[in-house]
């Protein structure tokens, strides 16, 4: 997913790095770990439980959703 980090035109850059480590961390989803974030993936795998298989066609039509979401919502912020 392509994401616009352009601080250029930011005023306040850290407050903007710090949210966009957290939408990442929290939020988005990650085809590599079975559609879950990275924080939920370490919270379910950290203690030794069985690694996750690869996605499904339902994990993927997940992401896709996600993807379309993410977008309408980043068009919508954009917009106001």
């Amino acid at each position: 997913m392509f994401v616009d980090f352009d601080v250029r035109h930011r005023q306040d850059v850290p407050s903007f790095v710090k949210e966009h480590i957290r939408f990442f961390d929290e939020e988005r989803p990650s085809y590599a770990l079975v559609c879950l974030t990275p924080k939920e993936y370490r919270e379910r795998y950290s203690e030794g439980g069985q690694q996750p298989k690869k996605p499904s066609k339902v994990a993927q039509k997940k992401k896709e959703k996600i993807i379309k979401e993410a977008k309408a919502k980043k068009e919508s912020k954009l917009k106001n």
